[in-house]
């Protein structure tokens, strides 16, 4: 019932702020308590919790959307959150792509490999975002799958242009270039 509720605060156009607020607040509640009660809802509560982050008119409601995304993803196991999130890494948000960085990094590499064909043309897409903020995340996200797939990923990527890969790349080696701990 309170999911039930809660999605319905979040669809109500007439809902006030606070109300929104808290109910993206049971929302993290919900999931993190209750992971496996949630997972089932996962694909219809990340929508109106993504299009809460843009809520431009009440920050407090954006703010909390980006908790509650974070705190919704990291109770679903990786799988999950993954299936969750790829509709919507080309959607041309930040948020959606830095979390599926944080979801790849708690995935087996055999079952990131097979996820990759879902996951690259939301990101190819996502790389060609007007926003540097979305870029970054593509990057970064790019470089957390590399650090599991290693070269395998190189090849899958044929979709971004040379100046994209040849970004990916830069940032790849600095990454390996790191010390380890760093």
């Amino acid at each position: 019932q309170g999911l039930a509720v809660s999605l319905g605060a979040l669809a109500a156009q007439d809902s006030v702020p606070e109300v929104r607020a808290q109910a993206l607040a049971t929302l993290r509640d919900l999931a993190q308590c209750s992971p496996a009660s949630f997972e089932p809802h996962a694909g219809m509560a990340l929508p109106r919790i993504l299009a809460a982050l843009n809520d431009d008119d009440f920050p407090e409601v954006a703010l909390c959307a980006s908790d509650t995304l974070d705190g919704v993803i990291e109770s679903l196991p990786a799988a999950a959150a993954l299936h969750a999130l790829a509709p919507h890494v080309g959607s041309g948000a930040a948020a959606p792509v830095r979390c599926l960085g944080g979801v790849i990094a708690r995935m087996a590499p055999d079952a990131l490999m097979r996820s990759t064909p879902d996951l690259v043309p939301g990101l190819v897409e996502a790389f060609n975002s007007n926003s540097a903020d979305v870029r970054k995340a593509v990057v970064d996200t790019l470089v957390a799958m590399y650090d599991s797939l290693g070269d395998w990923l190189l090849p899958q990527l044929s979709g971004l242009s040379p100046a994209q890969q040849k970004l990916v790349t830069i940032y790849i080696n600095r990454h390996l270039e790191r010390p380890a701990g760093a």
